[in-house]
């Protein structure tokens, strides 16, 4: 059997980075094709599916996928400081590693600034955790320093732990382009509750913000069509079926196309989602983090 290899490692962890193989294949530069085949010789490898496939969907990540990914993360962190320790060029000289928390959704716009990050701090290796976490498994992983720096969403200050807002996430109720509500001028929240929704899956902190958002607004009695934190899911249920769902619309000014999704004109607006940043004791002390801190606050403002 052959072994698994350092690359298959690299490759599933950058597609649950990344949010999809077609990302990951563009952000490495190699075909879509070979990166699927990087990923069936090590499911073939380990005995177990790594990624739910759904046609027409994007891949969502196994249980036993999240195992492999945690144990990859791990060992490439072990290789980059087996490497920096003891490279001719840098031998001596100490190598950090950073690790942030934020769910895929919150990350979409900030990729090409940390890849920035990692090319001017090459001694930094920076971990990204991308898998949904509810707000006490924050606050658990920040006081015990397993992470160094959280941005997280929610219509209210959780008060679980020190936080800071940093910027908006605004909100958008969205259709399929024939569905019977997408010629309207103006929606109402009981137009819409004649619909069921596409939920969020359970098991993040993202779903508790957007629930309360849409309680706020009148649609938190809306029944549950699909609870699902695939992104390719969620488009592929809107365009099948007459159901709707409450996702992240960028800002006025860079609206997020969503596919051929229609954005409904409500009668009420919908609050927006403060992002909040949040740092361990040890990444508050760190020049390292506060530096990625800051990159991202700049990045929130040019938004």
């Amino acid at each position: 059997m052959a072994a698994i290899t350092i690359r298959q490692l690299e490759i599933l962890i950058q597609i649950v980075e990344l949010g999809s193989f077609r990302r990951c294949a563009e952000h490495i530069g190699i075909s879509q094709v070979a990166i699927t085949d990087h990923i069936a010789a090590l499911e073939r490898q380990l005995g177990v599916k790594l990624f739910a496939r759904v046609p027409g969907a994007a891949a969502q990540i196994t249980p036993a996928g999240q195992k492999v990914r945690a144990r990859a993360l791990r060992i490439m962190s072990e290789l980059s400081a087996l490497e920096w320790e003891f490279a001719p060029d840098r031998r001596g000289t100490i190598r950090q590693s950073i690790t942030l928390a934020a769910q895929g959704y919150v990350l979409r716009d900030l990729y090409e600034e940390m890849d920035k990050f990692r090319a001017e701090t090459p001694h930094v290796n920076l971990v990204i955790r991308a898998e949904p976490l509810r707000l006490e498994e924050f606050r658990q992983l920040l006081s015990t320093n397993a992470i160094d720096l959280s941005y997280i969403l929610a219509v209210d200050d959780p008060g679980l732990f020190p936080s800071s807002f940093i910027g908006y996430e605004y909100l958008g109720i969205y259709v399929s382009a024939d569905h019977p509500l997408a010629g309207r001028d103006i929606v109402a929240p009981e137009d819409l509750l004649q619909y069921r929704i596409v939920r969020l899956g359970p098991n993040g902190h993202l779903r508790t913000a957007v629930d309360d958002a849409l309680y706020r607004c009148g649609l938190g009695a809306a029944a549950t069509g699909l609870e699902t934190d695939d992104y390719g899911l969620i488009l592929n249920t809107l365009q099948r079926t007459d159901c709707f769902a409450c996702m992240l619309s960028g800002n006025p000014r860079q609206p997020l196309p969503h596919n051929m999704m229609k954005m409904l004109p409500l009668a009420g607006p919908m609050l927006p989602l403060p992002l909040r940043e949040a740092f361990s004791a040890r990444g508050a002390t760190r020049p390292a983090v506060a530096a990625l801190a800051q990159r991202i606050r700049e990045s929130q403002e040019a938004r």
